[in-house]
């Protein structure tokens, strides 16, 4: 039997506490979820969240625009379209809004209530093999173990 061990450099991976993934959230949402779990498709959240903002601002501009169009319009056709086009401006400006802190929220929750990866891989003992194998100096079948840590 054939017997060797090998010790991997580790990438090192520093644990961050809960609080601080929360603050890490709060300033790009998926930030913090990531630093948690190590899961790369968290950061594709910060480019969501921040884009529903910036999209929300710009149909909140828009619809000033509308408005300042309203006041000013005598014909009683075009106000009606205009006051219409404010709503479903606002409208859709509020959802936007309200699709960002989804986002965020749901960042929050995914840091609170995740499975914290970073501490159990550091946590987790060596990775312990048994392979068959063929000693060519002895031209006989073999065992190989490996141990990793």
């Amino acid at each position: 039997m054939l017997v060797e061990a090998e010790l991997k450099k580790a990438r090192v991976i520093e644990p961050i506490s809960r609080p601080m993934g929360l603050v890490y959230s709060t300033l790009y949402p998926g930030y913090g979820g990531y630093r948690i779990t190590r899961n790369k498709i968290h950061l594709v959240k910060g480019i969501a969240g921040y884009g529903l903002i910036g999209s929300s601002i710009m149909m909140r501009v828009k619809a000033s625009g509308s408005y300042d169009n309203y006041k000013f319009e005598t014909d009683l056709d075009k106000r009606d379209e205009y006051y219409q086009k404010v709503e479903s401006q606002l409208l859709t400006s509020n959802l936007l809004l309200a699709g960002a802190g989804l986002i965020w929220i749901s960042d929050y929750l995914t840091v609170l209530f995740a499975e914290d990866k970073v501490r159990q891989r550091s946590d987790s003992g060596p990775d312990i093999t048994l392979k068959p194998a063929v000693y060519p100096e002895y031209s006989a079948p073999g065992f190989s173990l490996r141990i990793t840590f």
